[in-house]
Parts: structure tokens; C-alpha cells; sequence
């Protein structure tokens, strides 16, 4: 680790630091409180010698006793001297404990002595001290030598006498707090570069920063719970998650100085870290924007994207790859306007061979060619090699990594593969970053419709696409079109059983208010029920039946006769607006099946 990283981590973890902190001196502070309150009595006595009746007299006298200075402070904790004093105050303790709460000093080039005594009741230190100094004063009589008279040489003089304290010295519990914050605040840092050299996981663009020498070019607010990022941009574009990857979008454009991206390349370093996910969401952030983008799902080993957006994967890449079909065949439109999606296809047996071939490289130059954008999502770097035949085809490479589960040491391993092949790594996008707190910014609740609702609208667009192409002889007319089309002549044959059925030809504006009658009906639904089909969307299973009724109630619409309605171009002005717009409309359906056919009318 560098001292960058540690002072990343220091900085990442300056909460649990911080508390730590706290609580230790919380903690000292408290333990403070428990213990004993302690006095401390203290008395001073100096040691004098006795004669001195000239000046050599003196000074050999006070040579003498500063020799013998440090041996009289030495007696004064000695059972000598603490014996009279236990005798004296009927203590319950023997010289040695008591001498454990008595302290004794000689300051440097003096004849004093200090004697303090610390116990938990001031008056009794008071008096310890004071017994002490006697006691001393009658062993140093004894003990120093004696004169021809019999006199002792040296005697000793109380020069400050022993007080009662005023207030206790310990414990202090300043002191305490302090150590204990600093005691917590140690344990804090060793937390946070333990686990820092423990926990190898990315979760930020710092740490992302500290491993690899690319830019993150955004971070991806995680969806919502059982719901995936396509569906949040589609049912809150105002949310944060839209706006997540709007901004990757943004960053996506300056990318690369050089040149315009045309064909990106969205891979991770192993599976499940959102590399599907961060391309369908760039796909439709770049799309609103008015580009065309073409999303290709080139993981031909474990293909999400058509699961995900509930697309047919039985036409791909690898049945373009194979000649079967053109792209422009092969390509669904999907989302928004100008998104059109690749599926993977069928499976092939050898994946790799396939994506390594030179026709792959004339399928994506098509691609650029005809969009503004084409987005490939490829397997994992580290898992497969898919991902490095695949990025030399591509303009720049977008790595994925997942907040709290892509490693830091895969990481770099991607990005180095990467570089050893020579793909220009533009970036890495972190996927599943926590949402920020409410901003008045960001919608807090969906305001769009259900995923059926949008693929209502879609299904609205291709048929009233289908309905302005009728020819206007037929309309004009009310003949039959399968007089004109001899493929809806043989589907009429084969559909229906009992003989032709002969319905009203409608014109555009009436399969739009159909249309929006069906797309009513559905927003209309309770709260409950809209959940329920919301859940039922997101497995893709539940709503399979009704849109395929949908579609062929659109279809028979669209191509029955009609000799009761007016042609659009006699039809007045007012009956025109009428048409678009219904004061009250009332759906009765009708439905008349024989082999999948179905006869729908709308009345006002």
C-alpha cells in the first residue's frame, strides 16, 4: 500500500475514527468515576548537623550530612520508623503495606526530605505524615553518631508540617478521557487500514482511482428492489437512476479526444458485476437523445439482453455471422425511437471461432455505418477471451464494476489484459452505487406507465405506420384487400374456417383511436392490479397471451373493409376532429375466434 491508499482509507473510515474516539474517552471519563477518591499529605523535615562551633566545624558538618542525606530518606519507608506510627495510630496494616502509600524525597544537593502519604481519608494521611516525621526524628538520634558527651551528631527539624488536603489528586478524570480517546482513536485507524488490507472490494470511484490509471466515467445509482435499470429509466426518467446514466452518457462524449466513439464495448472482469444492465441503460440514455444506437448482444455463452428485454433471441449475430439473414432483418426495434437491439441468437458450439472471424469485422462496419452508436455487450474479460477478439473491433472499451463486489485486484487484471491487446480502455463505470439522499432534483415516484404500456405504444406506432400504407384504392373504394395483397388473401383462407369474413375498412385515425381506447383501458386498472401486471412483466410470462390478442385485434383493423365508414379525404373537417378526439367513447368487442382471428367495432 502507498500512503495514498492509506490515507484514503483513513479518510474513507474517519466516522468509525471519530466514534471510536469518543466512545474510548467516554469510556475513560466513566472509569474515572469508579475508582477510590485519593489525598496526599506531604511534610518536610531537614537534617542538621548538631555542633558547629567554628567555620571548619560547619562545613565538615554539612559535608557530613549531605553524605548521609540520601541513607535518612531511605530509613523513613523502613519498618524502623513505620512501626512506632502503626503502634501510635492503631493502623491495621503492617510496615510493608503501609509503606507502599508513603513517598519519600531528597531534592539533588539539599538536606531535606520529603514524606507524603497518599490514603483515601485526608485526615488519616494527614496524621501518617505527621507520625512519620517523629518517628524519623527519633531514629536518626538513635542510629547518627554521638559525641564525647553522648550527644547525636545530627538531628532533624520540621520545616513544613503535614496539612489536611482540601481536595482529592486522584483520579483525574481529564486525564483518564483523554487517554481513552486516544486509545479508541488508535483502535479507529487500525480498523481502517485492517480492513482496508483485508477487504480487496471496490466501493467508490477512490478506490477505483487507486487501482487502475483510467477514469471513472460514472457512477450507476442501483435500482430499486425487483426492479432493473431499464425499467426505472422507463418508468421514472426523472429519477436517479435515468439521470445516472444520462450522466455516463455525457461523459461517454469527450471520451475520446481523437475521434467520435462509434462502437463501444461494455465488458467486466467476471460475471454479475452489471455489464448488460450498464448497456441497455446507456443504450436508451443515449437513444432519447435523438441517436440512433444499435445495442448487440455478442455474449454468445450466457446472452442476457434479449431475456431482459423480452425480445426473440432465436435471430441474432450468429445467424447474421452465418449468412441466414441480413442485419437490417435481424436487427428488433426495442425502448425508445431509434434503439434497435441485436440479439444473440442461436448458441453456437464455438463461440470464440465465430466472434474471431473476419465476417464479424464487415457485420460491425455495417453497423457503424448505418448508426450513430453501436453498443456491444461482451462477456467477462477474465472469464472467457471473447471479450479481447471483440475489443479490437471496437473504438474504446467501457469496463464495468460492481460497488462492494468487483475486487480490486481483478480490476486490475482487466484493465491490464485490456491494454496488453491494445483496446483503448475509455473509462470504467461503477455499477450499484447507493442512491443519494431526496433532492428536489430527482422525481421520488414513478410517473410513466408499465412496461405493457410501453409496448402498447410501440405496437400503436408499427400499426398505424401499417394503416397509412393501405393503398388509397381500397380505402376509397371499400374493396377487399385481399384482393390487392394475395398474402392477406391466403391468410384469410387458412384463418378462417367457416368461409371470408367481411368486416369494415377503418381508416388511420380510427386504429388510433382504437388503439388509445385499448391503451385507456389498460391505465385504468386498480392500483393492485397494475402491481400485479408490473410483476407479471418483469417475468416476461403473464401478459404473453393478451398482447398477441392486442396485436391481432390491431391487425384485423387494420385490414378489414369498410363500406361504412367515409373515406378520410370527404370527411369534414369536424368529423375529423371528432374521430381523434371522442367525447365519451364505449368499447363493445365482439370477439370471433377461428384459428386466432378477431373482429373488433368501436362505436360512440
Amino acid at each position: 500500500m502507498t500512503m495514498r491508499e492509506y490515507l484514503n482509507a483513513l479518510r474513507r473510515h474517519w466516522v468509525a475514527i471519530l466514534v471510536l474516539g469518543v466512545l474510548g474517552g467516554v469510556v475513560g471519563f466513566a472509569y474515572a468515576q469508579t475508582l477510590p477518591l485519593l489525598y496526599r499529605s506531604t511534610a518536610s523535615v531537614m537534617i542538621i548537623p548538631v555542633r558547629g562551633d567554628s567555620t571548619a566545624e560547619l562545613v565538615q558538618g554539612s559535608s557530613y550530612v549531605q553524605s548521609l542525606v540520601q541513607s535518612y530518606a531511605a530509613l523513613a519507608s523502613k519498618p524502623v520508623v513505620l512501626q512506632p506510627v502503626i503502634d501510635e495510630l492503631g493502623l491495621e496494616q503492617t510496615p510493608y503495606q503501609l509503606s507502599g502509600s508513603v513517598s519519600v524525597s531528597a531534592p539533588l544537593d539539599t538536606v531535606v526530605i520529603d514524606i507524603s502519604v497518599v490514603q483515601h481519608d485526608p485526615k488519616q494521611a494527614q496524621a501518617i505524615a505527621t507520625g512519620i516525621t517523629g518517628s524519623l526524628a527519633d531514629a536518626v538520634t538513635q542510629l547518627s553518631p554521638k559525641g564525647e558527651d553522648g550527644t547525636a551528631a545530627v538531628r532533624t527539624a520540621v520545616i513544613a508540617p503535614a496539612q489536611v488536603p482540601n481536595a482529592p489528586f486522584a483520579p483525574n478524570a481529564r486525564l483518564y478521557g483523554v487517554v481513552g480517546a486516544i486509545i479508541g482513536a488508535l483502535v479507529g485507524v487500525v480498523y481502517a487500514l485492517v480492513r482496508r488490507l483485508i477487504n480487496g472490494r471496490v466501493a467508490s470511484a477512490e478506490d477505483i482511482a487507486d487501482v487502475v490509471d483510467v477514469p471513472v466515467m460514472g457512477e450507476i445509482i442501483g435500482a430499486r428492489r425487483n426492479a432493473t435499470a431499464a425499467r426505472s429509466l422507463i418508468d421514472d426518467p426523472d429519477g436517479q437512476v435515468a439521470e445516472s446514466f444520462r450522466s455516463l452518457a455525457a461523459n461517454l462524449r469527450f471520451a475520446n479526444v481523437d475521434g467520435a466513439i462509434s462502437v463501444l464495448l461494455i465488458s467486466s472482469s467476471q460475471p454479475g458485476e452489471g455489464k448488460s444492465t450498464v448497456a441497455i441503460g446507456l443504450a436508451l440514455a443515449i437513444a432519447e437523445s435523438g441517436q440512433r444506437v444499435l445495442l448487440v448482444d455478442a455474449d454468445l455463452r450466457r446472452p442476457t439482453l434479449a431475456k431482459i428485454a423480452q425480445l426473440e433471441s432465436a435471430v441474432g449475430i450468429t445467424t447474421v455471422l452465418l449468412g441466414d439473414v441480413d442485419l437490417a432483418d435481424a436487427v428488433q426495434p426495442w425502448g425508445r425511437a431509434g434503439l434497435d437491439v441485436l440479439a444473440s441468437g442461436a448458441l453456437p458450439p464455438n463461440p470464440g471461432q465465430l466472434l474471431a472471424s473476419g465476417h464479424l469485422r464487415s457485420v460491425i462496419e455495417d453497423a457503424r455505418d448505418a448508426y450513430d452508436l453501436v453498443i456491444v455487450d461482451s462477456p467477462p474479460v477474465l472469464a472467457v477471451s471473447d471479450a479481447l477478439w471483440l475489443a479490437g473491433l471496437s473504438d474504446g472499451v467501457l469496463v464495468t464494476a460492481r460497488a462492494g463486489k468487483s475486487t480490486r485486484r481483478k480490476l486490475s487484471q482487466t484493465v491490464s489484459s485490456l491494454g496488453a491487446s491494445h483496446a483503448p480502455v475509455v473509462g470504467v463505470a461503477l455499477n450499484g452505487v447507493k442512491g443519494r439522499l431526496n433532492s428536489p432534483y430527482y422525481s421520488t415516484e414513478s410517473t410513466a406507465k408499465s412496461w405493457r404500456d410501453f409496448g402498447l405504444r410501440a405496437r400503436r406506432k408499427r400499426s398505424v405506420d401499417d394503416a397509412s400504407r393501405t393503398p388509397a384504392s381500397s380505402v376509397e373504394t371499400g374493396e377487399d384487400i385481399s384482393a390487392v395483397d394475395p398474402a392477406h388473401a391466403s391468410a384469410d383462407a387458412a384463418g378462417d374456417s367457416t368461409g371470408p369474413v367481411s368486416t369494415p375498412q377503418v381508416s388511420k385515425e380510427q386504429v388510433e383511436q382504437e388503439l388509445e381506447t385499448s391503451e385507456d383501458d389498460t391505465a385504468g386498472e386498480s392500483e393492485p392490479d397494475q402491481a400485479e401486471t408490473m410483476g407479471d412483466v418483469a417475468s416476461g410470462a403473464a401478459h404473453d397471451a393478451d398482447d398477441d390478442e392486442l396485436h391481432e385485434e390491431t391487425e384485423d383493423v387494420e385490414t378489414s373493409p369498410s363500406p361504412a365508414a367515409a373515406p378520410v379525404d370527404e370527411a369534414s373537417e369536424d368529423d375529423q376532429d371528432n374521430l381523434r378526439t371522442p367525447p365519451t367513447p364505449k368499447k363493445s368487442a365482439s370477439r370471433g375466434r377461428s384459428r386466432g382471428r378477431t373482429t373488433t367495432a368501436v362505436t360512440n
